[in-house]
Parts: C-alpha cells; structure tokens; sequence
C-alpha cells in the first residue's frame, strides 16, 4: 500500500505472556465464587479469539449456559495440585515449547 510507504511507528506497546499449565485458555464461573467468571491465560492469542469468547462469557453470564463447547476450557479442570509452585514451575517450561512448536 503506497500510503504506507513514509508511515512511522509512533508508540509500540507490549505485554506480558499468560500462560496456563495446560496451555489452554481458562474460562467460567470461579467455583469459590459465585457470579465470578474469569477469562485467563490467553497469551498473544487473545485477541484472536477475542470476539468468540467475549460472546461465550456472555451467554454464560446472561443465561447460564454457553452455546459454544467449553469444556477443555472449564476453570474447573484445575484441582488443588495444580495451585503448587512446583507443579507450576515444571509445567511452565512445557507449555512455551508445546506453544512454539513447529508441526
């Protein structure tokens, strides 16, 4: 595009990576507290799938229930060994590498 030849990068932002132990996003209502629906560990990819699970977690919220299959994503796939430093630690360094894979 000729209009972007003489185009300047003003401002640059970044932020950090969130990474899951799985690797998969964590999305639904916290177990501890109700009304509470997190949408977490999305990395760079958040913004991709922004619109799809934005629609989710409304239904969720409005109605109960999501029309779309979350199941691998349920907040309620991590038990009380998954909340331990080590655990988390050891998962971390597979989750990046499973990330950046090249298929």
């Amino acid at each position: 595009m000729p209009v972007l030849e003489n185009a300047r990068v003003q401002q640059l932002l970044n932020g950090p990576e969130s990474f899951t132990a799985d690797g998969r996003w964590i999305v639904g209502e916290a177990p501890e507290i109700s009304n509470y629906f997190v949408v977490a560990g999305m990395s760079s990819t958040g913004v991709a799938g922004a619109g799809g699970i934005g629609k989710a977690v409304a239904e969720l919220v409005s109605q109960g229930e999501s029309s779309s299959v979350l199941f691998s994503l349920d907040i309620c796939r991590f038990v009380d060994i998954h909340n331990n430093k080590k655990f988390l630690r050891d998962r971390v360094r597979e989750v990046l590498g499973m990330k950046w894979y090249i298929h």
